[in-house]
């Protein structure tokens, strides 16, 4: 039997049959965000059960899920950065048709990504696509520069990842967890040098290296209910960062959209936010 074109096969795989519809939450980060963690999690689950049910050598089993585990951790983490561009994008939509400042000029996109998202009508999509968001300080100035007052791009003081007393420990864990999905997604799960040496200024405990990534099925838990915490808190402080962004503009100039216009906005956000919004006195629901 011939061997298929193998450039041939290559080909098409980012095409027709061997792709498939996005799901109908697609346009709601947090749950997205959630649907893909869960997918996740079932796919360790259905692996673990399949093993213990068959017999199996356990040191093959081991390694084999030792593989499967760290590609997990990375799925969550890649998951949680998709998800944080998909709000940045919706909160991009919602305020750029409203403001005249400067807010987005650190936001970049080449012209071919532009004319790409003509079809979506998302400039927040356009804008926020290509670039990463895997690093605390960096989300914390795109989010806060986005979110700001009306030309006042630094003056609200939003911040995704609060780096107050109270929410220290709670950051410099996400910023552990994104240094992880760097030595997974760079390294094929090896600890370098320099991944230690970043480790080890974030947990304050020494990390040795090079060695290898070992992560159990209870970190990969640890992992998922972090990220969830930090997802659903991120989802409701930035839904009402942005009610409020809008309801000031439109306090500032009341011609900024009228009250058809505000319900319209408020049920659209309630929708993709999940929660109840309400911007300038009308009210969404989810």
């Amino acid at each position: 039997m011939a061997l298929p074109d193998r450039q041939a096969v290559i080909k098409k795989i980012p095409r027709g049959a061997k792709t498939l519809a996005l799901s109908d939450m697609a346009d709601k980060p947090l749950l997205h965000y959630l649907r893909a963690t869960s997918d996740l999690w079932n796919l360790q689950q259905y692996v673990n059960n399949k093993i213990s049910s068959t017999t199996s050598y356990r040191k093959s089993a081991e390694n084999h899920l030792r593989q499967l585990y760290t590609m997990i951790l990375l799925g969550l983490v890649s998951a949680f950065e998709r998800f944080l561009k998909e709000t940045a994008a919706n909160c991009i939509d919602y305020v750029a048709p409203y403001v005249t400042d400067d807010r987005l000029k650190d936001f970049t996109a080449k012209g071919h990504t532009l004319a790409a998202h003509f079809k979506d009508s998302s400039l927040g999509k356009a804008l926020t696509e290509l670039d990463t968001w895997i690093d605390c300080r960096s989300v914390n100035d795109k989010f806060r520069q986005i979110l700001a007052p009306h030309h006042d791009k630094g003056g609200a003081n939003f911040l995704v990842f609060p780096t107050d007393p109270a929410n220290k420990a709670t950051t410099e864990t996400m910023s552990v967890v994104f240094q992880l999905r760097h030595t997974v997604a760079h390294n094929m799960g090896v600890i370098t040098r320099a991944d230690a040496q970043k480790l080890q200024l974030l947990i304050k405990e020494e990390v040795e290296s090079p060695r290898l990534l070992n992560p159990t099925q209870v970190d990969g838990w640890s992992v998922k209910l972090f990220l969830d915490e930090r997802a659903r808190d991120v989802n409701t402080r930035v839904s009402d960062r942005l009610a409020q962004l809008l309801t000031d503009l439109h306090t500032d100039n009341s011609n900024v959209f009228n009250p058809t216009t505000a319900q319209e906005i408020a049920d659209e956000l309630a929708a993709r936010f999940q929660r109840v919004t309400t911007i300038a006195g009308a009210i969404g629901n989810p």
